[in-house]
């Protein structure tokens, strides 16, 4: 490669590094000066491209080079994604079997000289095993509306498909799930149950004098 092409090559990186240089400071704080340089630097790199052989040598040089970069970051980021996702299995995995175990020999908080692991329990969610069957004071309305060309409805039935009109309109039952957790925190209510979700695990460093406790519940 001869240093006239050398050259040219390294002008193209020069002026494309500042160039992304500057859009990225822009991106905090547009500046008069920084739309400048950008125009400066365009117009360098528009003398840079000419029907001269070590001109297009470099110039097609350079973006072939980006090119090759640009697909190898992308199998890169796939090769990635894949590691991530097996180290993730393996991060679920071992979760769920301390979490297990802690639960099933009465541990709730694992104390180490550097790391602690807390066991949280699992919240109570409203489980909807027959919407019909609950009963009214735990259900809400709600009316679904396709469409009204006329401007008066003459009816509204109870779960039953209506014309009025020419209006589709249709009154579903909601389960109040609020309404529900507290009632069924006393009593049984046909319909409905109370589920346990999963228990979960936090696991963090111990932090030493000054630091600030690092970890995540997971």
């Amino acid at each position: 490669m001869s240093e006239t092409l050398d050259r040219y090559i390294n002008d193209l990186g020069r002026l494309l590094n500042e160039a992304d240089a500057i859009r990225e400071a822009m991106q905090v704080t547009v500046t008069p000066e920084g739309r400048a340089r950008l125009a400066e630097i365009e117009r360098e790199l528009a003398e840079l491209i000419g029907n001269v052989e070590e001109k297009v040598d470099a110039v097609g040089t350079y973006m072939l080079t980006l090119q090759r970069r640009e697909e190898t970051c992308k199998q890169e980021g796939k090769e990635l994604a894949a590691r991530a996702g097996r180290w993730k299995a393996r991060h679920d995995w071992l979760k769920t079997i301390i979490t297990g175990a802690m639960g099933a020999q009465g541990f709730k908080k694992l104390e180490g000289c550097r790391v602690t692991m807390t066991r949280v329990a699992g919240r109570d969610t409203v489980s909807v095993d027959e919407l019909d069957a609950i009963p009214n004071e735990y259900v809400r309305g709600k009316i679904i509306i396709d469409s009204i060309p006329g401007d008066r409805l003459t009816a509204l039935v109870d779960k039953v498909l209506i014309e009025a009109d020419g209006a589709d309109v249709k009154w579903e039952r909601v389960p109040d799930k609020a309404a529900l957790k507290v009632a069924l925190g006393t009593t049984e209510v046909e319909g409905a149950s109370m589920d346990v979700g999963p228990a979960s695990l936090r696991v963090y460093r111990v932090a030493r004098e000054g630091e600030v406790p690092e970890g995540d519940e997971t």
